[in-house]
């Protein structure tokens, strides 16, 4: 399978899972009682799926430009073939969340106000929304953000070309998480927003630069077209890479679990709260999850690593197995 079909494969299972998951959650839209503005089922469904490819995207973008920043080698400051790919790579990703992110900007806008999606598209409103209001101003940002990245992506060779767009799509990453959080009484800090913040953006690094390494391994090894401006394959690039990303992971990881507790601590305020509570269950399933998740990382650490180190298609294909089953965890 090649990795652009594995991709694809993999943006129709999240679809599936999310259908799923919002039927048997019952987190599907409902009909509107009888007297109510109707934004219609295609609102609810397209805003669900929307969000989904939102963060999709921005996680391949943000990992493909974490890849080619930083774990790759690039000798002389150009990007090899494989710095190359994943920095297309990003460029995609970049491509997906503006779509998506458009998508749900309008209807975004079709929800709050109850009106068809297609209403929606009325330009004064709709502008109004997106430039004068917190959560429209947020995805507006997003989307122009990683415009730029989709825009540049392509006509970078450098890892210097790199790190910046990487810069752009960590503000992308971070601008749906300020919308609505300002300062309060009970938070004059942002104590809130500042965890949420570091939380997301450590969940992104993690999941991206994985899926980003993982399809990069996938990658044949062969030399960059002269055309391309790069330098040619080193077989030990991705060794070297997945050996960078183990150390951003642990830091990943560390992270995750220290903003997670914060929010925790700052949103349940007791203990009593925390353990009786639904809310409190979820928690505890998602330490669950992280623990499991530490452990493929430590399984990385002392066995894919050191064999992608020696080469081989078995050592690929082994590190391949492990890595997607933690994304498929995540």
């Amino acid at each position: 399978m090649s990795v652009w079909r594995l991709l694809g494969a993999c943006a129709g299972l999240a679809g599936g899972v999310l259908a799923a998951a919002l039927v048997l959650g019952g987190g599907a839209p409902e009909p509107v009682p009888a007297g109510l503005p109707d934004p219609g089922p295609l609102t609810g469904w397209g805003l669900a799926a929307a969000r989904l490819f939102t963060d999709g995207g921005g996680v391949v973008m943000t990992g493909g430009l974490l890849t080619a920043a930083f774990l790759l080698p690039h000798p002389g400051d150009r990007l090899t073939a494989d710095g190359l790919f994943t920095l297309r790579l990003a460029g995609y990703g970049a491509t997906l969340l503006v779509v998506a992110g458009l998508t749900q900007l309008v209807l975004c806008f079709a929800e709050i106000h109850g009106v068809p999606p297609e209403s929606a598209l009325d330009g004064g409103p709709l502008a109004a929304f997106a430039f004068g209001t917190a959560q429209g101003g947020c995805l507006t940002a997003q989307v122009v953000l990683a415009g730029v990245v989709a825009g540049l992506a392509r006509r970078g060779r450098t890892g210097a070309a790199a790190f910046r767009l990487f810069t752009a799509a960590l503000a992308a990453a971070a601008a749906p998480v300020l919308a609505g959080h300002t300062a309060t009484a009970a938070d004059p800090l942002h104590l809130s927003a500042l965890t949420l913040l570091a939380h997301v953006l450590a969940a992104t690094l993690w999941a991206g630069g994985l899926a980003a390494l993982t399809v990069t391994v996938l990658r044949p090894r062969h030399a960059a077209p002269a055309s391309a401006g790069g330098t040619a394959d080193d077989e030990a690039s991705p060794a070297v890479a997945v050996g960078r990303f183990s150390r951003v992971a642990l830091g990943c990881v560390v992270t995750v679990g220290a903003a997670g507790a914060a929010t925790a601590v700052l949103h349940s305020g007791s203990r009593g709260v925390l353990l009786g509570s639904a809310y409190g269950g979820l928690l505890l399933v998602k330490v669950a999850a992280l623990v499991v998740l530490a452990g493929f990382g430590w399984e990385h650490r002392r066995r894919t690593v050191p064999r992608l180190a020696g080469g081989g298609a078995s050592a690929r294909r082994a590190f391949v197995r492990l890595a997607a089953a933690e994304l498929l965890l995540m």
